[in-house]
């Protein structure tokens, strides 16, 4: 095993398989996971398959050759596997070479750090939530006029619970009785289960226990998550943490979770109007839904040739790994040639062009062409955008390129974004500050969802929010109520209903 070389960077490959796996970050509790079998013509009709396994620490990487194809006994082929940002370009490449006898595999043993991949630099790896893998594939020896390229897909099934369960009568309850929650699928393909709630008996002690009817599901799962107990104002008096491979002869979450008799004990303040409250958390993971094949192409016929019918060198690479045209627009964003206006913010002048910022974005179209004193002006100062956040702004516009930052960072960059109507980066801000939310910045992040019309990003303060209650009761929720009441009194509302809308339900 080696590191990718230039030659395989400079070489056309014979054969380029493209594999996305939609809902990647389910890949992060250890799921082994094959890719569809690809036929590779041009290697004499051997076939294929990529296999990957994410293991703490590392995700490790297989290509197996199958053992039932129509090629010759063994084939040596240079390969390079890559995972792939947004823009297709390879974030993380490893190469090698190697002879395949039919049925045996290589593995890339430490392809990228697990933690890397689906949390550090989650939005470079996973953007929409989908990791890309790239193999490369070339014959030792032989060249080929017609490469060939091959696109799969694979969707993963990935349910988020969140609710407050009300037990309503639960002095009365006798012991075996049992009280059933549906939990509604929102992956296509995957199935409904029922959360079951009931009372057992274990040496001479009756316990409240999680249980879940998985109905006609054969298949095995993985279930994770938190469920608490909530006292009469909200706060969590027990929990206990899940992480468990659901499969035909295991269908328990809970066992012995809590002592009735505690409960019933402490009934003043642990049931109030008699009303056990649980706080269920959980992430339901159902492996692959679906995978197949989506494309086959001989990359040959998408080769262009000029007016005299010669082969004009093209390579199958994506088509901005190696674009001259990228390459001058980031040398235009970074030496400024050939500027027609200037941006300044600070102290700090970025020299720009009008007709790259005008393609972008509605709103410096309308500064260039209409009838304001911008359309005139050789440099323009930009109010509330500090520099670095317009240094990170124009990086987008001309390149596409989002760069890791802190929270806080990307909360300016948001608000830029909104500004200047650049709806795709408002989308991906707003995903970073999803995946950032904490006790420190919920109000401040809730905030900037009102100001900026962000209905799914204050969704997800909301549902942080409900699943930590005790924030209500925080000095900074404190002032933050007295500075902002009426976001404040609506937040506390939304929440009150929907815990309302459970417990009706239940």
């Amino acid at each position: 095993m080696g590191a990718a070389t230039s030659a395989s960077d400079e070489r056309r490959p014979h054969f380029t398989f493209i594999w996305a796996i939609e809902n990647g970050c389910s890949l992060t509790l250890g799921t082994i996971l094959s890719s569809p079998v690809f036929t590779v013509k041009s290697m004499e009709n051997t076939k294929w398959r990529l296999s990957l396994h994410s293991v703490l620490p590392y995700i490790f990487m297989y290509i197996y050759r199958e053992e039932e194809d129509d090629g010759p006994e063994e084939i040596e082929i240079d390969y390079e596997l890559s995972l792939l940002g947004a823009d297709g370009l390879p974030l993380i490449k490893i190469a090698d070479t190697h002879t395949f006898l039919r049925h045996q595999n290589r593995s890339i043993l430490r392809f990228e750090e697990n933690h890397d991949v689906f949390f550090r630099r989650r939005a470079e790896f996973l953007p929409r939530d989908v990791l890309t893998i790239r193999c490369r594939m070339w014959k030792k020896g032989t060249e080929t006029p017609k490469p060939d390229a091959c696109f799969a897909r694979t969707r993963m099934g990935t349910d988020r619970h969140c609710f407050v369960w009300a037990i309503k009568d639960f002095s009365t309850l006798p012991l075996g009785h049992k009280t059933t929650r549906q939990l509604k699928s929102t992956s296509e393909g995957a199935p409904d289960l029922t959360l079951i709630f009931c009372l057992k008996q274990c040496d001479n002690k009756i316990y409240v226990c999680i249980d879940i009817d998985r109905g006609d599901v054969t298949k095995s799962f993985h279930v994770k998550g938190e469920i608490s107990i909530l006292d009469a104002e909200g706060a969590v008096v027990h929990s206990e943490k899940i992480k468990r491979y659901l499969d035909k002869r295991c269908s328990y979450l809970f066992i012995n979770f809590f002592e009735t008799q505690k409960l019933l004990s402490g009934k003043a303040t642990l049931l109030p109007y008699d009303v056990l409250s649980l706080r269920c958390e959980l992430e339901v993971f159902y492996g692959s839904l679906w995978s197949g094949i989506e494309n086959c192409a001989e990359l040959g016929s998408m080769i262009n040739t000029d007016v005299k019918g010669r082969p004009v060198e093209e390579s199958v690479e994506s088509v901005t790994d190696s674009c001259p045209f990228r390459q001058n627009i980031r040398r235009f964003f970074e030496d400024g040639i050939f500027s027609d206006v200037a941006l300044r913010a600070d102290a700090e002048t970025f020299l720009v062009h009008k007709i790259i910022l005008s393609s972008r974005s509605p709103v410096f179209k309308a500064m260039f062409t209409n009838d304001m004193k911008e359309k005139t002006s050789e440099c323009i100062d930009v109010h509330d955008v500090d520099a670095g956040t317009l240094r990170r702004l124009l990086l987008y516009i001309y390149m596409n390129e989002v760069q890791e930052m802190q929270w806080d960072k990307t909360a300016d960059l948001f608000r830029a974004a909104d500004k200047y109507e650049l709806l795709e980066l408002k989308k991906q801000c707003s995903a970073i500050l999803k995946w950032n939310i904490s006790r420190s910045n919920v109000c401040c992040i809730l905030s900037l969802a009102d100001m900026h019309h962000d209905e799914d990003l204050r969704k997800a303060v909301l549902d942080y929010i409900s699943k930590n209650l005790d924030i209500f009761n925080s000095k900074i929720w404190k002032i933050f109520k007295r500075e902002n009441s009426g976001l404040a009194m609506e937040t506390m509302e939304r929440i009150a209903y929907s815990v309302s809308d459970s417990n009706q339900i239940n």
